[in-house]
């Protein structure tokens, strides 16, 4: 399989703007997974949804219980916003400033994902990185991690303060 995802990429990397790459790509992986691609793409949609959302639930709760005031504002909101269970749904979680601000701020301590996402510079280069000019079809990414512990991107890198 891993063979098969090189395969895929190469293609693609070779031509990203040409859909017959991406088509051949396709192909290649049913051909691979007997005609089963709609299985192997619903099970890596399963565990891409449910992942990183346990991953992120696992660090707001680390970092709700290890700040205390936090974890009060936040039941705050919570209790004065929702009076039984039946009445939590994700359109008023969204209207929510404290919890919103909370999930914003664990995402960012704590990313769940944890590889990076690659780019290839297109035809004719010209972007640059860290002041040094990258040359096409290079494959360039960061981690998110160092990414958002970055102090040149954001302010109190290393502590958890929702607002």
């Amino acid at each position: 399989m891993e063979s098969l995802a090189k395969n895929g990429i190469e293609l693609i990397r070779l031509d990203p703007t040409d859909p017959e790459s991406i088509s051949l790509a396709r192909a290649d992986v049913a051909k691979a997974t007997g005609g089963k691609l709609d299985i192997l793409v619903n099970n890596a949609i399963s565990i891409a949804g449910s992942e990183p959302s346990a991953t992120l639930l696992s660090g707001c709760i680390y970092f709700l219980t290890k700040i205390p005031n936090a974890m009060e504002q936040l039941s705050r909101e919570l209790c004065t916003t929702f009076s039984k269970s039946s009445d939590v749904t994700a359109a008023k979680c969204s209207q929510l400033k404290y919890l919103n601000a909370v999930i914003e701020e664990t995402l960012h301590l704590y990313p769940p994902v944890v590889a990076s996402l690659p780019r290839i510079v297109p035809k004719g280069g010209g972007d640059f990185i860290d002041g040094k000019a990258v040359p096409e079809n290079t494959v360039v990414s960061i981690y998110h991690h160092a990414s958002y512990h970055a102090n040149a991107n954001f302010a109190l890198t290393e502590k958890f303060h929702p607002k």
